[in-house]
Order: C-alpha cells, then structure tokens, then sequence
C-alpha cells in the first residue's frame, strides 16, 4: 500500500464543506493513476492540509483551532480537485469548537493546478466557429483567455459569441477572409484596438476539397484548398510575427495534418496543403527561435468536425469505414481532444518545443 505525503492548502468556511460539479482540465498521471471530473470547493480563509494516498483513497487531515483558522499559508499547490467519485465528510468537534477536519475522497485526479494557463492572454483562432478552431475557442476561453475569432461566417459567429458570452469569456468577433491579405491585416490591428496585444496565434481555417484521383482532381479546386490552406495561413503569420517580433515573444499554432506527413489518397491538393503547413511551421520556427516565438503545429488524423461529417453525406460509407478502421483505436477523433494539443504547443508546458509537428492519430502513423 502506497503512501504519498503531499502538502496542499485549500479555502474553508467554518463549519462547512461544499462539493460542487466541474470541468475537466488538462490532464496527467501520478504513480500510475489517471485522471477525472468534479471539482472540490471551499469557501473563506485558508487552511493547510496533508494528502495521504491510501490505494486510490485520499485522506486530507488537519488540526485546526481559531489562530490557525485565522492564518494564510502560503504553500497553496492545490485548491480544486478533479475526479471526485464519492466524497464522505467527518467534522469533529469538541468543547474548543471543530479541532479537525477530516475529508476522504475516492478520487482520480485531474488537473495538478487551478491557475489558468492563459489567464489575460489574447488569443487569435482564425476558423474559429466550427470544429477544431470552435472546440479550441472553449478550451482558451476556460483557460482565461481573451479570444478574438476570425471567420467568414457572421452567422456562426453571432451563435459563437452567444455561447462564450454564457460561460463568461471575453471574446470578440470579426468576419476575415484569411486568403485576403488587407483582411488579415485588420483581423490583427482590430484585436490589438480590443485588448492591447496578441499572445497565441491559432491557425486553424481550412478547407478539405473534393475527392479524386490526381489525373481527375479540378484544377480550380487545388487552387482553392491551397489559397485557402496555405496562402491564408501564411498571411496570418506575416501579419502577427511583426507584433512578436516587437515584444519578443509569441506562440503560433498551425492546424497542419497527418496528411502533411505522408500521403492522402484521393485529396492530392489537401495533401499538399498540409505538407506545405509541416514546412511553413518549420521554417517559421528555425527563423524567430532566438527572437523568442514558438511555432508549432497540431496533426491530427480523421477527426469528428464538420469536415468529416460533410465527407460521410457525399461519400459512400464503406470508404468512411475503410479510414475508421485504417486507426487502430477505431474510432475518429474528437475536436475537443485535438484541441487540447492546440493548449499544451501554446502553453509555457512546452517552452522548449518548437518547430513540432505534435501528431494526433489515433495511432495511426505507426500502424
């Protein structure tokens, strides 16, 4: 039976224990165990405590009388708890008033840290109303993040704006044709005019294109995808790498693909468009490394956006079956497990990465 000793200090009020539901955040192991949802509140002053890890049962034990009530510690490491299954609370009391407090949790843990990652930080996610750029908006957003969106659909952005308004983020919205150099240009002085910089540049607008063997695919088409793929993106890069260059520091993170790591049948222009990202990225990261900016990109495999959903109206299922069952997870992936990567390249967890192509494929690169 294990036994881990951890001091933490969490918010009491006196007298009461308060659990209340959560969201998990990012996630990550500790001897072995995994991680889960439910958040654990108090409320009032600050109290220190001690963890014990008994087989998966956490035991938070601390005397306590009035002066201790009244006392701050400073060794705060962790104040809200995820993965709480079942919780059981004791109050002992005595003549004195409640000298202990014992609280045991049968728990996974989640998150190691309550503070938000991006807490203030301005974060730019052109193809923000749908998809991976829509789940990665929420992820920033329940991060502390201050989020300007970029789109071309107004509509979607309205819709957009109403739901961060409702989980309390601070966003802002505007219609940009990232293939229109003039109209990225104003996406970045516009999100400067709103909240006086820009931290992270996420670049997630995208198209997939038509499905056809390379001596059938249009022309017209294969511009398209690559205007818009690679051209767009490297327009946002041009327009924001002078406003990091300026502040010596940056993150941009390109929504790139397995697909620009080795070949798609049938979607040559995707394809080369994704493989065009991989070296945009790599680039980009070589060039302003010592300036300070990180540039990374995001790969991932057949993932459930409107995208794929499109791709399952207009073809036949056995071929949407055919990439279902080529990952050995068999299943597609989720927009919000892709956009949890988009965090983790832009977050101060990867200060040393960059130039990555952070691959997100269900496994199947190594199949």
């Amino acid at each position: 039976m294990s036994k881990i000793k951890v001091p933490i200090t969490i918010p009491y009020i006196w007298g009461q224990v308060f659990i209340k539901g959560g969201r998990p955040s990012h996630s990550f192991s500790r001897g072995g165990e995994d991680c889960g949802v439910w958040s654990v509140i108090f409320i009032g002053e600050w109290l220190e405590v001690i963890v014990y890890q008994l087989s998966g049962i956490f035991v938070l034990q601390r005397k306590i009388n009035q002066n201790a009530c009244r006392k701050i510690t400073s060794n705060l490491l962790v104040s809200i708890f995820y993965g709480v299954e079942s919780q059981k609370i004791r109050l002992n009391r005595s003549k004195n008033g409640f000298n202990c407090i014992f609280l045991v949790l049968n728990i996974r843990i989640h998150s190691f840290s309550t503070l938000m990652m991006f807490k203030d930080q301005v974060v730019i996610i052109t193809g923000g109303c749908s998809g991976i750029g829509r789940a990665a908006a929420f992820r920033f957003a329940q991060e502390g993040a201050k989020l300007f969106i970029a789109d071309l659909s107004e509509k979607a952005g309205d819709v957009l704006m109403e739901e961060l308004e409702k989980v309390g983020a601070d966003a802002a919205f505007a219609r940009i044709d990232v293939t229109d150099a003039e109209d990225v240009e104003r996406m970045v002085t516009d999100c400067i005019q709103r909240f006086g910089g820009i931290h992270v540049l996420v670049n997630s607008a995208g198209v997939l294109g038509p499905r056809a063997r390379t001596e059938r695919y249009p022309a017209e088409d294969f511009k398209k995808v690559m205007e818009i793929n690679v051209f767009g993106l490297f327009n946002c890069m041009q327009a924001v790498l002078p406003h990091f260059l300026a502040k010596k520091n940056g993150n941009i993170v390109n929504l790139a693909s397995v697909a620009g790591l080795g070949g798609f049948a049938g979607h040559v222009g995707y394809s080369a468009s994704k493989h065009a990202v991989v070296g945009m990225t790599r680039t980009a990261a070589l060039e302003y490394a010592k300036h300070g900016i990180r540039i990374n990109a995001v790969c991932p495999s057949f993932t459930m956006t409107p995208m794929l959903e499109n791709a399952m109206t207009n073809d036949d299922t056995n071929y949407l079956d055919a990439l279902q069952n080529a990952i050995p997870m068999k299943r597609f992936g989720k927009p919000e497990e892709i956009a949890d990567a988009i965090i983790y390249a832009a977050s101060s967890a990867a200060s040393f990465m960059t130039g990555h192509t952070l691959v997100m494929d269900g496994g199947l690169m190594v199949a």
